[in-house]
């Protein structure tokens, strides 16, 4: 475990001074080897609906100095397609991090998509991350590998990242993704397991609006980045002897999950899932039911 940045304490206190003179962005792409795009790959086949007018209010309710969330597009979600229905949407309620906004799309794909922030290596995410101020990441169909990354991220902020992670439909390793993220999310399938084939699901609008609702919750929940403030903790921290205890994750404890989990989808009904080999259901990740 490397020692605790300090480049975050020393960020938190020239937020506080910042904040008085002017709105800060911070821009920073570092690329490096690892997991790389395959042609073929599964994908998930997506068709997008207009989805509900934004807020209007968004933009000034919420301030890039309290931090940005950064929503990677990956498998089944990086076509133009759903890309030209959901980036102006997010433009448009909370604005991109390019422009003085609070999100900052990052597609997965060996394309050049204009004006958009694009990575052919999913460990490029983890430098991404890294050099930001973050306040929730949302992962759309993360790649294999994903998890690898994350639980670097978590071990930099010794096991305690001050922001929340959301997985919906990840093709990684969902052990790798539950453990890393704070909810993973599926759609139901109905393939059986003897089928060689990952059946192609049609994803409609409810997609964009589990992601404009991620986003909403992710902006309201308490802020724990001052956990890191205070020298006695980060010291804690490092031994091993810190608490637990965190205004986020008491917010997403175990016993709330469920249901806020069912807020963020909205009307489709969400369950736990169940492991069909061993009959466990799973503490955080769910999965969307079908219509009947």
């Amino acid at each position: 475990m490397r020692p605790m940045k300090t480049k975050w304490v020393e960020k938190l206190a020239a937020t506080a001074f910042c904040a008085a003179v002017a709105f800060m962005g911070m821009s920073c792409e570092k690329k490096s080897a690892e997991e790389t795009v395959h042609p073929g790959a599964v994908s998930i086949k997506i068709e997008s609906h207009e989805a509900a007018s934004p807020y209007q209010d968004d933009r000034l309710r919420f301030s890039p100095e309290d931090g940005i969330i950064c929503v990677m597009f990956g498998y089944g979600f990086n076509g133009e397609d759903f890309l030209s229905d959901i980036i102006p949407l997010l433009k448009g309620r909370y604005g991109l991090e390019e422009d003085g906004g609070i999100i900052l799309p990052v597609i997965f794909t060996e394309d050049n998509p204009e004006e958009l922030l694009a990575i052919s290596k999913i460990s490029s995410l983890y430098d991404i991350i890294d050099e930001r101020n973050i306040k929730g990441i949302i992962l759309l169909g993360a790649p294999d590998g994903t998890h690898k990354y994350l639980s670097k991220l978590r071990k930099d902020w010794y096991e305690k990242p001050p922001y929340a992670i959301v997985s919906l439909m990840p093709q990684d390793d969902v052990l790798g993704e539950e453990f890393n993220c704070d909810f993973v999310l599926e759609y139901e399938r109905n393939a059986s397991p003897e089928e060689e084939e990952v059946e192609v699901k049609t994803i409609d609008k409810t997609a964009e609006q589990i992601v404009l609702r991620a986003i909403r919750y992710m902006e309201d929940l308490p802020d724990d980045r001052d956990f890191y403030a205070d020298p006695a903790r980060i010291a804690a921290a490092a031994s091993g002897e810190a608490s637990q205890k965190s205004d986020r994750n008491s917010i997403f404890s175990d016993s709330d999950l469920h249901s806020h989990v069912q807020s963020i989808v909205g009307e489709k009904k969400v369950r736990r899932y169940v492991d069909g080999e061993t009959g466990i259901q799973s503490i955080n990740h769910f999965v969307i039911e079908q219509d009947k």
